[in-house]
């Protein structure tokens, strides 16, 4: 069974990976990029590392459901990752899922012109000389040029674009983490109401293991892993950032899971 003592040491450590990460993604963000696959892959290590660092505030206030929803979304992070260190077109892909979230925003401020929001956001188009049905056309014409670059695993037998989570995860060779890991967190933080109840800490009052649950700690020990993963693999990719700081992050990590009981050894 996990100790406080062994989380917290977990949390010191995806701190300090947090901090690596970041260090890692600003010296080359300031640089020219190459490649868009390459600009993708910086700014999802910023990010992961901005949510880890998210992870080690909550961890410590004792907010164990929102550690685990975070280290699901760190997880979906690096399956794109890993995809797209392997495959440069998975770029037109991660550039087409976010227009699709900002047409269906601008498409639903078009539905409801009246809405407050949609009166602020049409004047602001209009005097760049733009309306929301511009936007929305442009951003679905843009889409459409990014699928006739995706290759045709990429869809259905519909020729529909694939979105599941689950696909993101097959393509980038990681099923066997969703299935386990990924299900395991979405389950802990979403679908199981005693899980949703176990860790709360409005009372002040910091309890470990929370009702006796191993996501919190599978949660850090799982970020710290990816994290690691990620900024070793951008180390590599660019040859102009030091590994050590990472390699000496690895060891300890292995020292860590070293110190863990058996039963919790297989979750790392």
């Amino acid at each position: 069974m996990a100790t406080s003592e062994s989380f917290n040491q977990w949390l010191d450590l995806l701190e300090d990976c947090s901090s690596g990460a970041k260090t890692i993604s600003d010296g080359r963000i300031v640089t020219d990029y190459s490649t868009p696959a390459k600009i993708n892959l910086l700014l999802l290590l910023n990010t992961a590392a901005r949510l880890a660092s998210g992870m080690v505030t909550m961890g410590r206030a004792g907010h164990y459901t929102a550690v685990s929803v975070v280290a699901r979304s760190m997880l979906e992070s690096y399956a794109s990752v890993k995809r797209l260190a392997e495959c440069d077109v998975h770029a037109f892909y991660l550039r087409h899922a976010s227009l699709e979230q900002q047409r269906s925003l601008f498409q639903a401020r078009l539905n409801d012109p009246e809405a407050a929001e949609s009166i602020l956001l049409s004047q602001r188009l209009n005097s760049m000389g733009k309306t929301l049905g511009d936007v929305v056309e442009s951003t679905k014409a843009e889409m459409r040029v990014l699928e006739s670059r995706l290759p045709k695993e990429y869809f259905n037998g519909k020729g529909e674009l694939k979105r599941s989570f689950h696909f993101r995860f097959e393509l980038a060779e990681l099923s066997t983490e969703y299935e386990t890991f990924y299900k395991s967190l979405s389950n802990y933080a979403h679908s199981n109401a005693s899980a949703m109840m176990a860790g709360t800490t409005e009372s002040g009052d910091f309890r470990w293991p929370p009702n006796l649950e191993p996501f919190p700690m599978l949660a850090v020990t799982l970020a710290v892993d990816v994290l690691i993963r990620q900024s070793l693999s951008m180390a590599e990719m660019y040859r102009l950032v030091d590994p050590l700081p990472m390699q000496g992050l690895e060891l300890r990590q292995s020292r860590l899971t070293a110190q863990m009981p058996s039963d919790e050894v297989s979750h790392v």
